[in-house]
């Protein structure tokens, strides 16, 4: 992926001096242009419009608040912060801050033991630039027996004893696990049964069955 392909996917044009160090070849690891394509990608599936309107997300800081540059200002840097909610200045622009930024939210690589994905690309943590979309997920579950689609979660409050409903589209269950839909890709645990199902339900999808570390 090049710049002309993220500034495409994303529909915005990156800050020149993004595209300066890039070329340079002094960007850190971890700024690389797919990694921040699925960083927005990702980051606009769970944010208002508001949050995302002209922005170029660079990374997280670790506590779910997101560094950032205006696309249509300079290359000063800002922090999306949501305790308390707001934008906080960092005092640096961009090659300021890519000087001695860590990348806190790199693309994911493996998933941990246990698990599996159903997802279009090779690599988990890409889903989002080929997407199982929740229209396809559901139409799965109807083509496919053995799962059957809830779209929420139940939880009791312990000391009440007040049972709380949480909507969770694409949220299905099986027989002996779960499975729910998130960044483009479907989510299960391994179990006797299971690998199956999640087998004919990747199938179905046209999608890859990845399996966690052994």
């Amino acid at each position: 992926m090049d710049i002309t392909n993220l500034e495409k996917r994303l529909s915005l044009s990156v800050p020149p001096e993004y595209s300066e160090i890039l070329y340079s070849g002094k960007m850190p690891t971890g700024f690389d242009v797919k990694t921040l394509c699925v960083l927005n990608l990702e980051l606009w599936s769970n944010l208002n419009e508001s949050e995302i309107k002209n922005r170029f997300f660079l990374s997280g800081d670790g506590c779910g608040n997101y560094y950032f540059v205006e696309t249509n200002r300079d290359a000063e840097v800002f922090l999306l912060s949501h305790d308390p909610v707001g934008i906080e200045k960092t005092g640096m622009v961009l090659d300021q801050f890519l000087k001695n930024a860590v990348q806190e939210c790199p693309i994911m690589q493996d998933l941990e033991q246990g698990e599996l994905a159903i997802c279009r690309t090779d690599i988990p943590g890409e889903s989002i630039l080929n997407p199982i979309m929740l229209d396809e997920w559901l139409q799965a579950i109807e083509n496919v027996q053995g799962i059957n689609h809830l779209g929420y979660r139940e939880g009791k409050n312990p000391f009440t004893g007040e049972v709380h409903r949480f909507d969770i589209p694409g949220y299905a269950v099986a027989e002996t696990s779960e499975y729910s839909l998130c960044l483009g890709r479907v989510l299960t645990m391994e179990s006797i049964g299971n690998n199956e199902l999640a087998f004919k339900l990747a199938e179905e999808l046209e999608a890859n069955l990845i399996k966690g570390k052994s």
